[in-house]
Formats: C-alpha cells, sequence, structure tokens
C-alpha cells in the first residue's frame, strides 16, 4: 500500500483518474462524506481535482449540504475549495440511497424532499446549468422471494430540467435493474417500485409500459435485466415547510449584507409571487412532508407481513 506521501505525489493526470473513478462510483452516504472531507486535505492538486468534479455533477448526501452548504457558499461567493465554480459550473445532481444499510437516514431524508418538491423553480434559479436530478435507490429484493424475485435492484429517477423557465411540465426517465438469472418483475412489483422511486409523490408512468421494456444484456459480472420508461413530471405552486426552494433562490437574489434580518420579509413575499406567476396552477403555498407516509416498506422487509 502507498504511503500518503506517495499518494500525493500522483501526476495530475493519474489524481484525475482516481478522483473521478471514485466520485462516479456507487458508495454509500457516509463513504462519499468520507471522500468528500478527505481529498481537499491531502494537497492543493488533490483539492482542485476534487473541485472540478464535485462542481460538476453535485451529490447530495444530506438535506443540509444543500440547503446550508451550498447555499451559503454561492450567496457569498467565498470558499477556499471550490473558488468561483459554483453555481455556473453545475450540470448534474445526485441522490443516491442503499437501502440495504441501516445507516442511511439522512441520505432517505434527502431523497424523499427532492421527490416531493411541488416544483424546481429555486433549483433552476441557483444553478442556471442544472440540466439533470438523478434519484437512485438500492435494495434488496426480499419481498418477492416467493415469486421467484431475488438479488439486488437498482434504480434510477432522472428528472431533466428544462433551461427554459417557463416550461412546468418535465420529462422523467425511470430506470430498473434487476439481477438476469431471477424472475422478471411483474406489474404489482413494478408498480410498488415505481411508488418508491416517488417516494410517495404522483407520477404519471403505467407499470405496464415498464414490464414490457424488459431488456436481458449480457454482461459483468452476470445476466442483467433491464426496464426504461419515461413520463411526465409536472410541477406545482408552492414549497415544502423547509423551505428548500426559497433558500435556494435567496442565495442568489439576497446579497450577503448586515441587513438581511430586514430584507427576509420582503424577499419572502416576492417569493411568494414569483410562484404564483410561474405556476399558474392552485395549490397551497405550503406544502407538509409527512416521511412517516412513504412507502419504504413497498421495497422492504419492513413493514411486509
Amino acid at each position: 500500500m502507498l504511503s500518503a506521501s506517495e499518494r500525493a505525489t500522483f501526476p495530475p493526470e493519474i489524481i484525475d483518474l482516481i478522483v473521478s473513478g471514485l466520485w462516479n462510483s456507487t458508495m454509500p452516504s457516509k463513504d462519499r462524506v468520507h471522500l468528500m472531507t478527505t481529498c481537499p486535505l491531502i494537497n492543493s492538486v488533490w483539492q482542485d481535482v476534487y473541485a472540478t468534479h464535485s462542481s460538476r455533477d453535485v451529490y447530495i448526501p444530506t438535506v443540509k449540504y444543500l440547503q446550508s452548504y451550498l447555499c451559503g457558499i454561492i450567496q457569498s461567493q467565498q470558499s477556499v475549495i471550490y473558488g468561483n465554480r459554483l453555481p455556473a459550473s453545475v450540470r448534474t445532481m445526485t441522490c443516491y440511497v442503499d437501502l440495504t444499510r441501516p445507516d442511511e437516514e439522512a441520505a432517505k431524508d434527502t431523497y424523499v424532499l427532492l421527490t416531493n418538491l411541488p416544483n424546481f423553480i429555486g433549483l433552476r434559479a441557483c444553478f442556471t446549468s442544472l440540466r439533470q436530478l438523478f434519484l437512485n435507490l438500492q435494495f434488496r429484493a426480499s419481498p418477492w422471494k416467493t415469486a421467484g424475485i431475488s438479488g439486488i435492484i437498482k434504480t434510477s429517477l432522472c428528472i431533466f430540467l428544462d433551461p427554459d423557465r417557463n416550461v412546468t411540465v418535465h420529462r422523467a426517465d425511470f430506470h430498473v435493474k434487476s439481477p438476469g438469472h431471477a424472475h422478471g418483475l411483474d406489474e404489482l412489483v413494478m408498480e410498488n417500485i415505481i411508488r418508491a422511486m416517488g417516494s410517495g409523490s404522483k407520477t404519471m408512468l403505467d407499470p405496464e409500459l415498464m414490464v414490457k421494456s424488459q431488456k436481458l444484456v449480457e454482461g459483468a459480472p452476470a445476466l442483467t435485466r433491464y426496464y426504461r420508461a419515461s413520463a411526465s413530471w409536472p410541477e406545482r405552486r408552492g414549497d415544502l415547510h423547509y423551505y428548500l426552494n426559497y433558500s435556494l433562490w435567496r442565495a442568489v437574489t439576497i446579497p450577503n449584507s448586515l441587513h438581511r434580518s430586514l430584507l427576509e420579509p420582503v424577499s419572502h413575499l416576492v417569493w411568494r409571487l414569483i410562484l404564483q406567476q410561474s405556476l399558474p396552477i392552485n395549490s397551497y403555498f405550503q406544502w407538509e412532508l409527512r416521511f412517516d407516509f412513504v412507502p419504504w416498506g413497498l421495497i422492504t422487509d419492513k413493514n411486509i407481513k
């Protein structure tokens, strides 16, 4: 094994390959947070390479990371790690939850929050170059063992954010991957998976379309079944009681000032007007998010009898 000093003296090209490979790999939130806190501490080269990748393809391990840390950097435009990269460099955002692990509560909360956002006005205002939001799950097929379905199932919900601010209906791609040696997924199982992918929010996707899209693909390490279909993802007026949209919008519209407290009531009123003008659909302004209603039990052993 190489020592810390030997790793630090790698050529920049090698460091870029290492960081890129790790950053784009699938790992639990705890391991990703460790990567995020370690890379910038090695030396300036590792920090610069890490900042390049992590500011282009943003991973969101917790709600606070997005709402407090990133918003704080964008608001102040002061960061030793990112410099002036944020928010212009952001192209994608990803939230990954490994439901096979017991220590993913923070990531689960983040996933639920993002899938239940009434709209993406805050994200589009703050990250104008953001094009795709990836919401990924991994879980065991334990609830369906009696149906011959086993192994690890992986899902990816990709929401394409149109750069046109007037667009209020986006395209969402649903991807499901299951082991090829097990039985295929039927409509009832697929319906439960789709509901869990949306974490309780209503989707426009017909499970039958997903089942019919099945493809068997040979590859490493084994045969895999792929399912894919697209559906619309409409926005509606309002914000969650977490005020995530408002926090994102405020990060790019209110300057860093000692008089912030005086601007808060005004900006809040302006935010309400923006929501009313941008989204003509009538609904409540503030949406309550009930985590106990999220159907995680549909795809895990919990609550399955």
